[in-house]
């Protein structure tokens, strides 16, 4: 819905519609990396460092694929639009794949997908068109994805184990009840 609203309104005032996107695209960033920190497993810095390294090295690769092999997919797809929807939902299923070799997040291995398809309006405006008309479905599944990785911890009241769980959801309620509306609102 808010991507919806935000198309309409980079439409009616450029320069806002800018700001909003870049807004959104720092906080999706900003998501992907709280999701590798966290799909450590735990507080100490050598997880955090390798998930974020995993991460790293998939967001170098959806670089690579942006410029060169999405180049090679127009050319192989010899401008039939489904082959390039198509295409593209095989990278998508490639960097899922990776993240879940890697042991990261696949939310975070599909944000790094859609990085890496191309996103030129003037020569791929078919290809987005198709993509956003199975864009519902993509959401769905991205949001029941993300549901299923949700899950209760057991606190044993005692163990270092449990107050780094209870320190973790109140720094969780902190960030969104205190931090974002503090951002949001400036």
């Amino acid at each position: 819905v808010s991507s919806s609203l935000l198309r309409v309104e980079s439409r009616f005032d450029l320069t806002h519609g800018r700001i909003s996107q870049t807004v959104n695209f720092i906080q999706d960033i900003v998501a992907v990396i709280f999701l590798l920190a966290v799909g450590a497993g735990s507080i100490g810095l050598d997880p955090i460092a390798t998930k974020l390294g995993f991460g790293l090295m998939l967001l170098v690769l959806s670089i690579v694929v942006n410029r060169y092999i999405f180049v090679f997919l127009e050319w192989l797809s010899d401008e039939s639009n489904e082959l390039l929807i198509i295409g593209s939902i095989s990278v998508l299923v490639i960097f899922i794949a990776l993240s879940e070799l890697f042991g990261i997040s696949i939310v975070a291995g599909a944000f790094l997908a859609g990085l890496s398809i191309r996103n030129d309006k003037i020569n791929n405006i078919e290809l987005l068109d198709g993509i956003e008309s199975i864009g519902d479905f993509f959401m769905a599944l991205f949001f029941t994805t993300v549901g299923a990785l949700v899950t209760v911890p057991f606190i044993n009241m005692g163990t270092t184990e449990s107050f780094e769980k209870i320190g973790l959801v109140i720094a969780l309620v902190f960030i969104s009840s205190i931090i974002k509306p503090i951002v949001l609102g400036a």
